[in-house]
């Protein structure tokens, strides 16, 4: 029987673990002399095409090119193996130009003929995102806790919707700026009065110190009883001044039961697109401020 190519060690070590790795060999001149086929899954290189360029431009960023070849001139020995480093956690290039994260492993090899170290990389993206999930939801349930003991604390009502609006503006998902308003419909009215602001300058605060019920999107919100998503400052924006800078907007209905009693008013970025996971979050905010 014939032994085995190094590649196909490789594939098989990776059939055998349920892992995708690419897998790179490269000669002391940072030249790219083999490959596995993952790299084309990964990376978007088809293997005839990859070998023959030089790793480094090929598959890392640019701030970190002088590094990896510095570091191919100076191997660390542990245990009479020499590794430049393992487990590294390392944003990489794909072939259409985009980044995303890798884990990166580099080690120096003996007895393949041209090659000199061999390189590994495993797709963390998904794992990134996982992380990023779990990250948000803490923050998010650290912010509701945080909203729950304000509302249930000694405050006067503005208090508590300042330190609310404060902690709502804190929220991971959505990613929101530092600006936003709680109102609240006036006793036997239809309009809604300002209450509570962040990042309002003195123009703003006055055209919305008093807002119609129906009008721009707060008072849509609070006329429709449900949340109003801008993406960016459309035609719906009734209440425009000239210093506004470009943002969307999610404004929320506070409401108890099927009774009205304000509405939470928050910036986003121009062009966030808006998702249910947001809204729901969101209206457990509104929840906790309707008591």
């Amino acid at each position: 029987m014939e032994p085995k190519s190094l590649e196909g060690r490789m594939a098989e070590k990776q059939h055998q673990s349920g892992t995708c790795e690419a897998v790179f060999m490269i000669d002391e001149a940072d030249i790219i002399t083999g490959c596995n086929q993952a790299v084309e899954e990964i990376f978007g290189w088809p293997v005839s095409d990859i070998k023959g360029k030089i790793f480094s431009e090929t598959v890392l960023p640019s701030d970190i090119r002088k590094l990896h070849k510095d570091s191919l001139s100076h191997p660390k020995e542990n245990d009479g193996k020499y590794i430049l480093f393992g487990g590294i956690e390392q944003n990489v290039l794909h072939r259409d130009g985009y980044e995303f994260p890798a884990e990166l492993n580099i080690c120096q090899v003996e007895r393949v003929p041209d090659s000199s170290f061999i390189i590994t990389a495993r797709d963390i993206r998904d794992k990134k995102q996982r992380i990023d999930v779990l990250k948000q939801a803490h923050q998010n349930q650290k912010t509701v806790n945080s909203i729950l003991k304000i509302t249930l604390g000694d405050y006067s009502l503005k208090e508590i919707l300042l330190q609310s609006l404060e902690s709502v503006l804190q929220l991971e998902t959505p990613k929101l700026l530092n600006k936003g308003a709680i109102l609240l419909l006036a006793e036997e009215s239809d309009h809604l009065v300002l209450m509570a602001h962040k990042g309002f300058d003195k123009k703003q605060v006055k055209v919305c110190t008093q807002i119609p019920l129906g009008v721009c999107h707060c008072g849509r919100a609070a006329l429709t009883g449900e949340i109003q998503y801008a993406q960016c400052v459309d035609d719906k924006h009734d209440i425009k001044l000239a210093s506004m800078k470009p943002h969307g907007h999610y404004c929320v209905p506070i409401c108890s039961t099927e009774n009205l009693l304000g509405v939470m008013s928050l910036y986003i970025h121009e062009g966030h697109v808006q998702n249910d996971e947001e809204k729901e979050i969101l209206r457990a905010v509104s929840n906790i401020l309707a008591g």
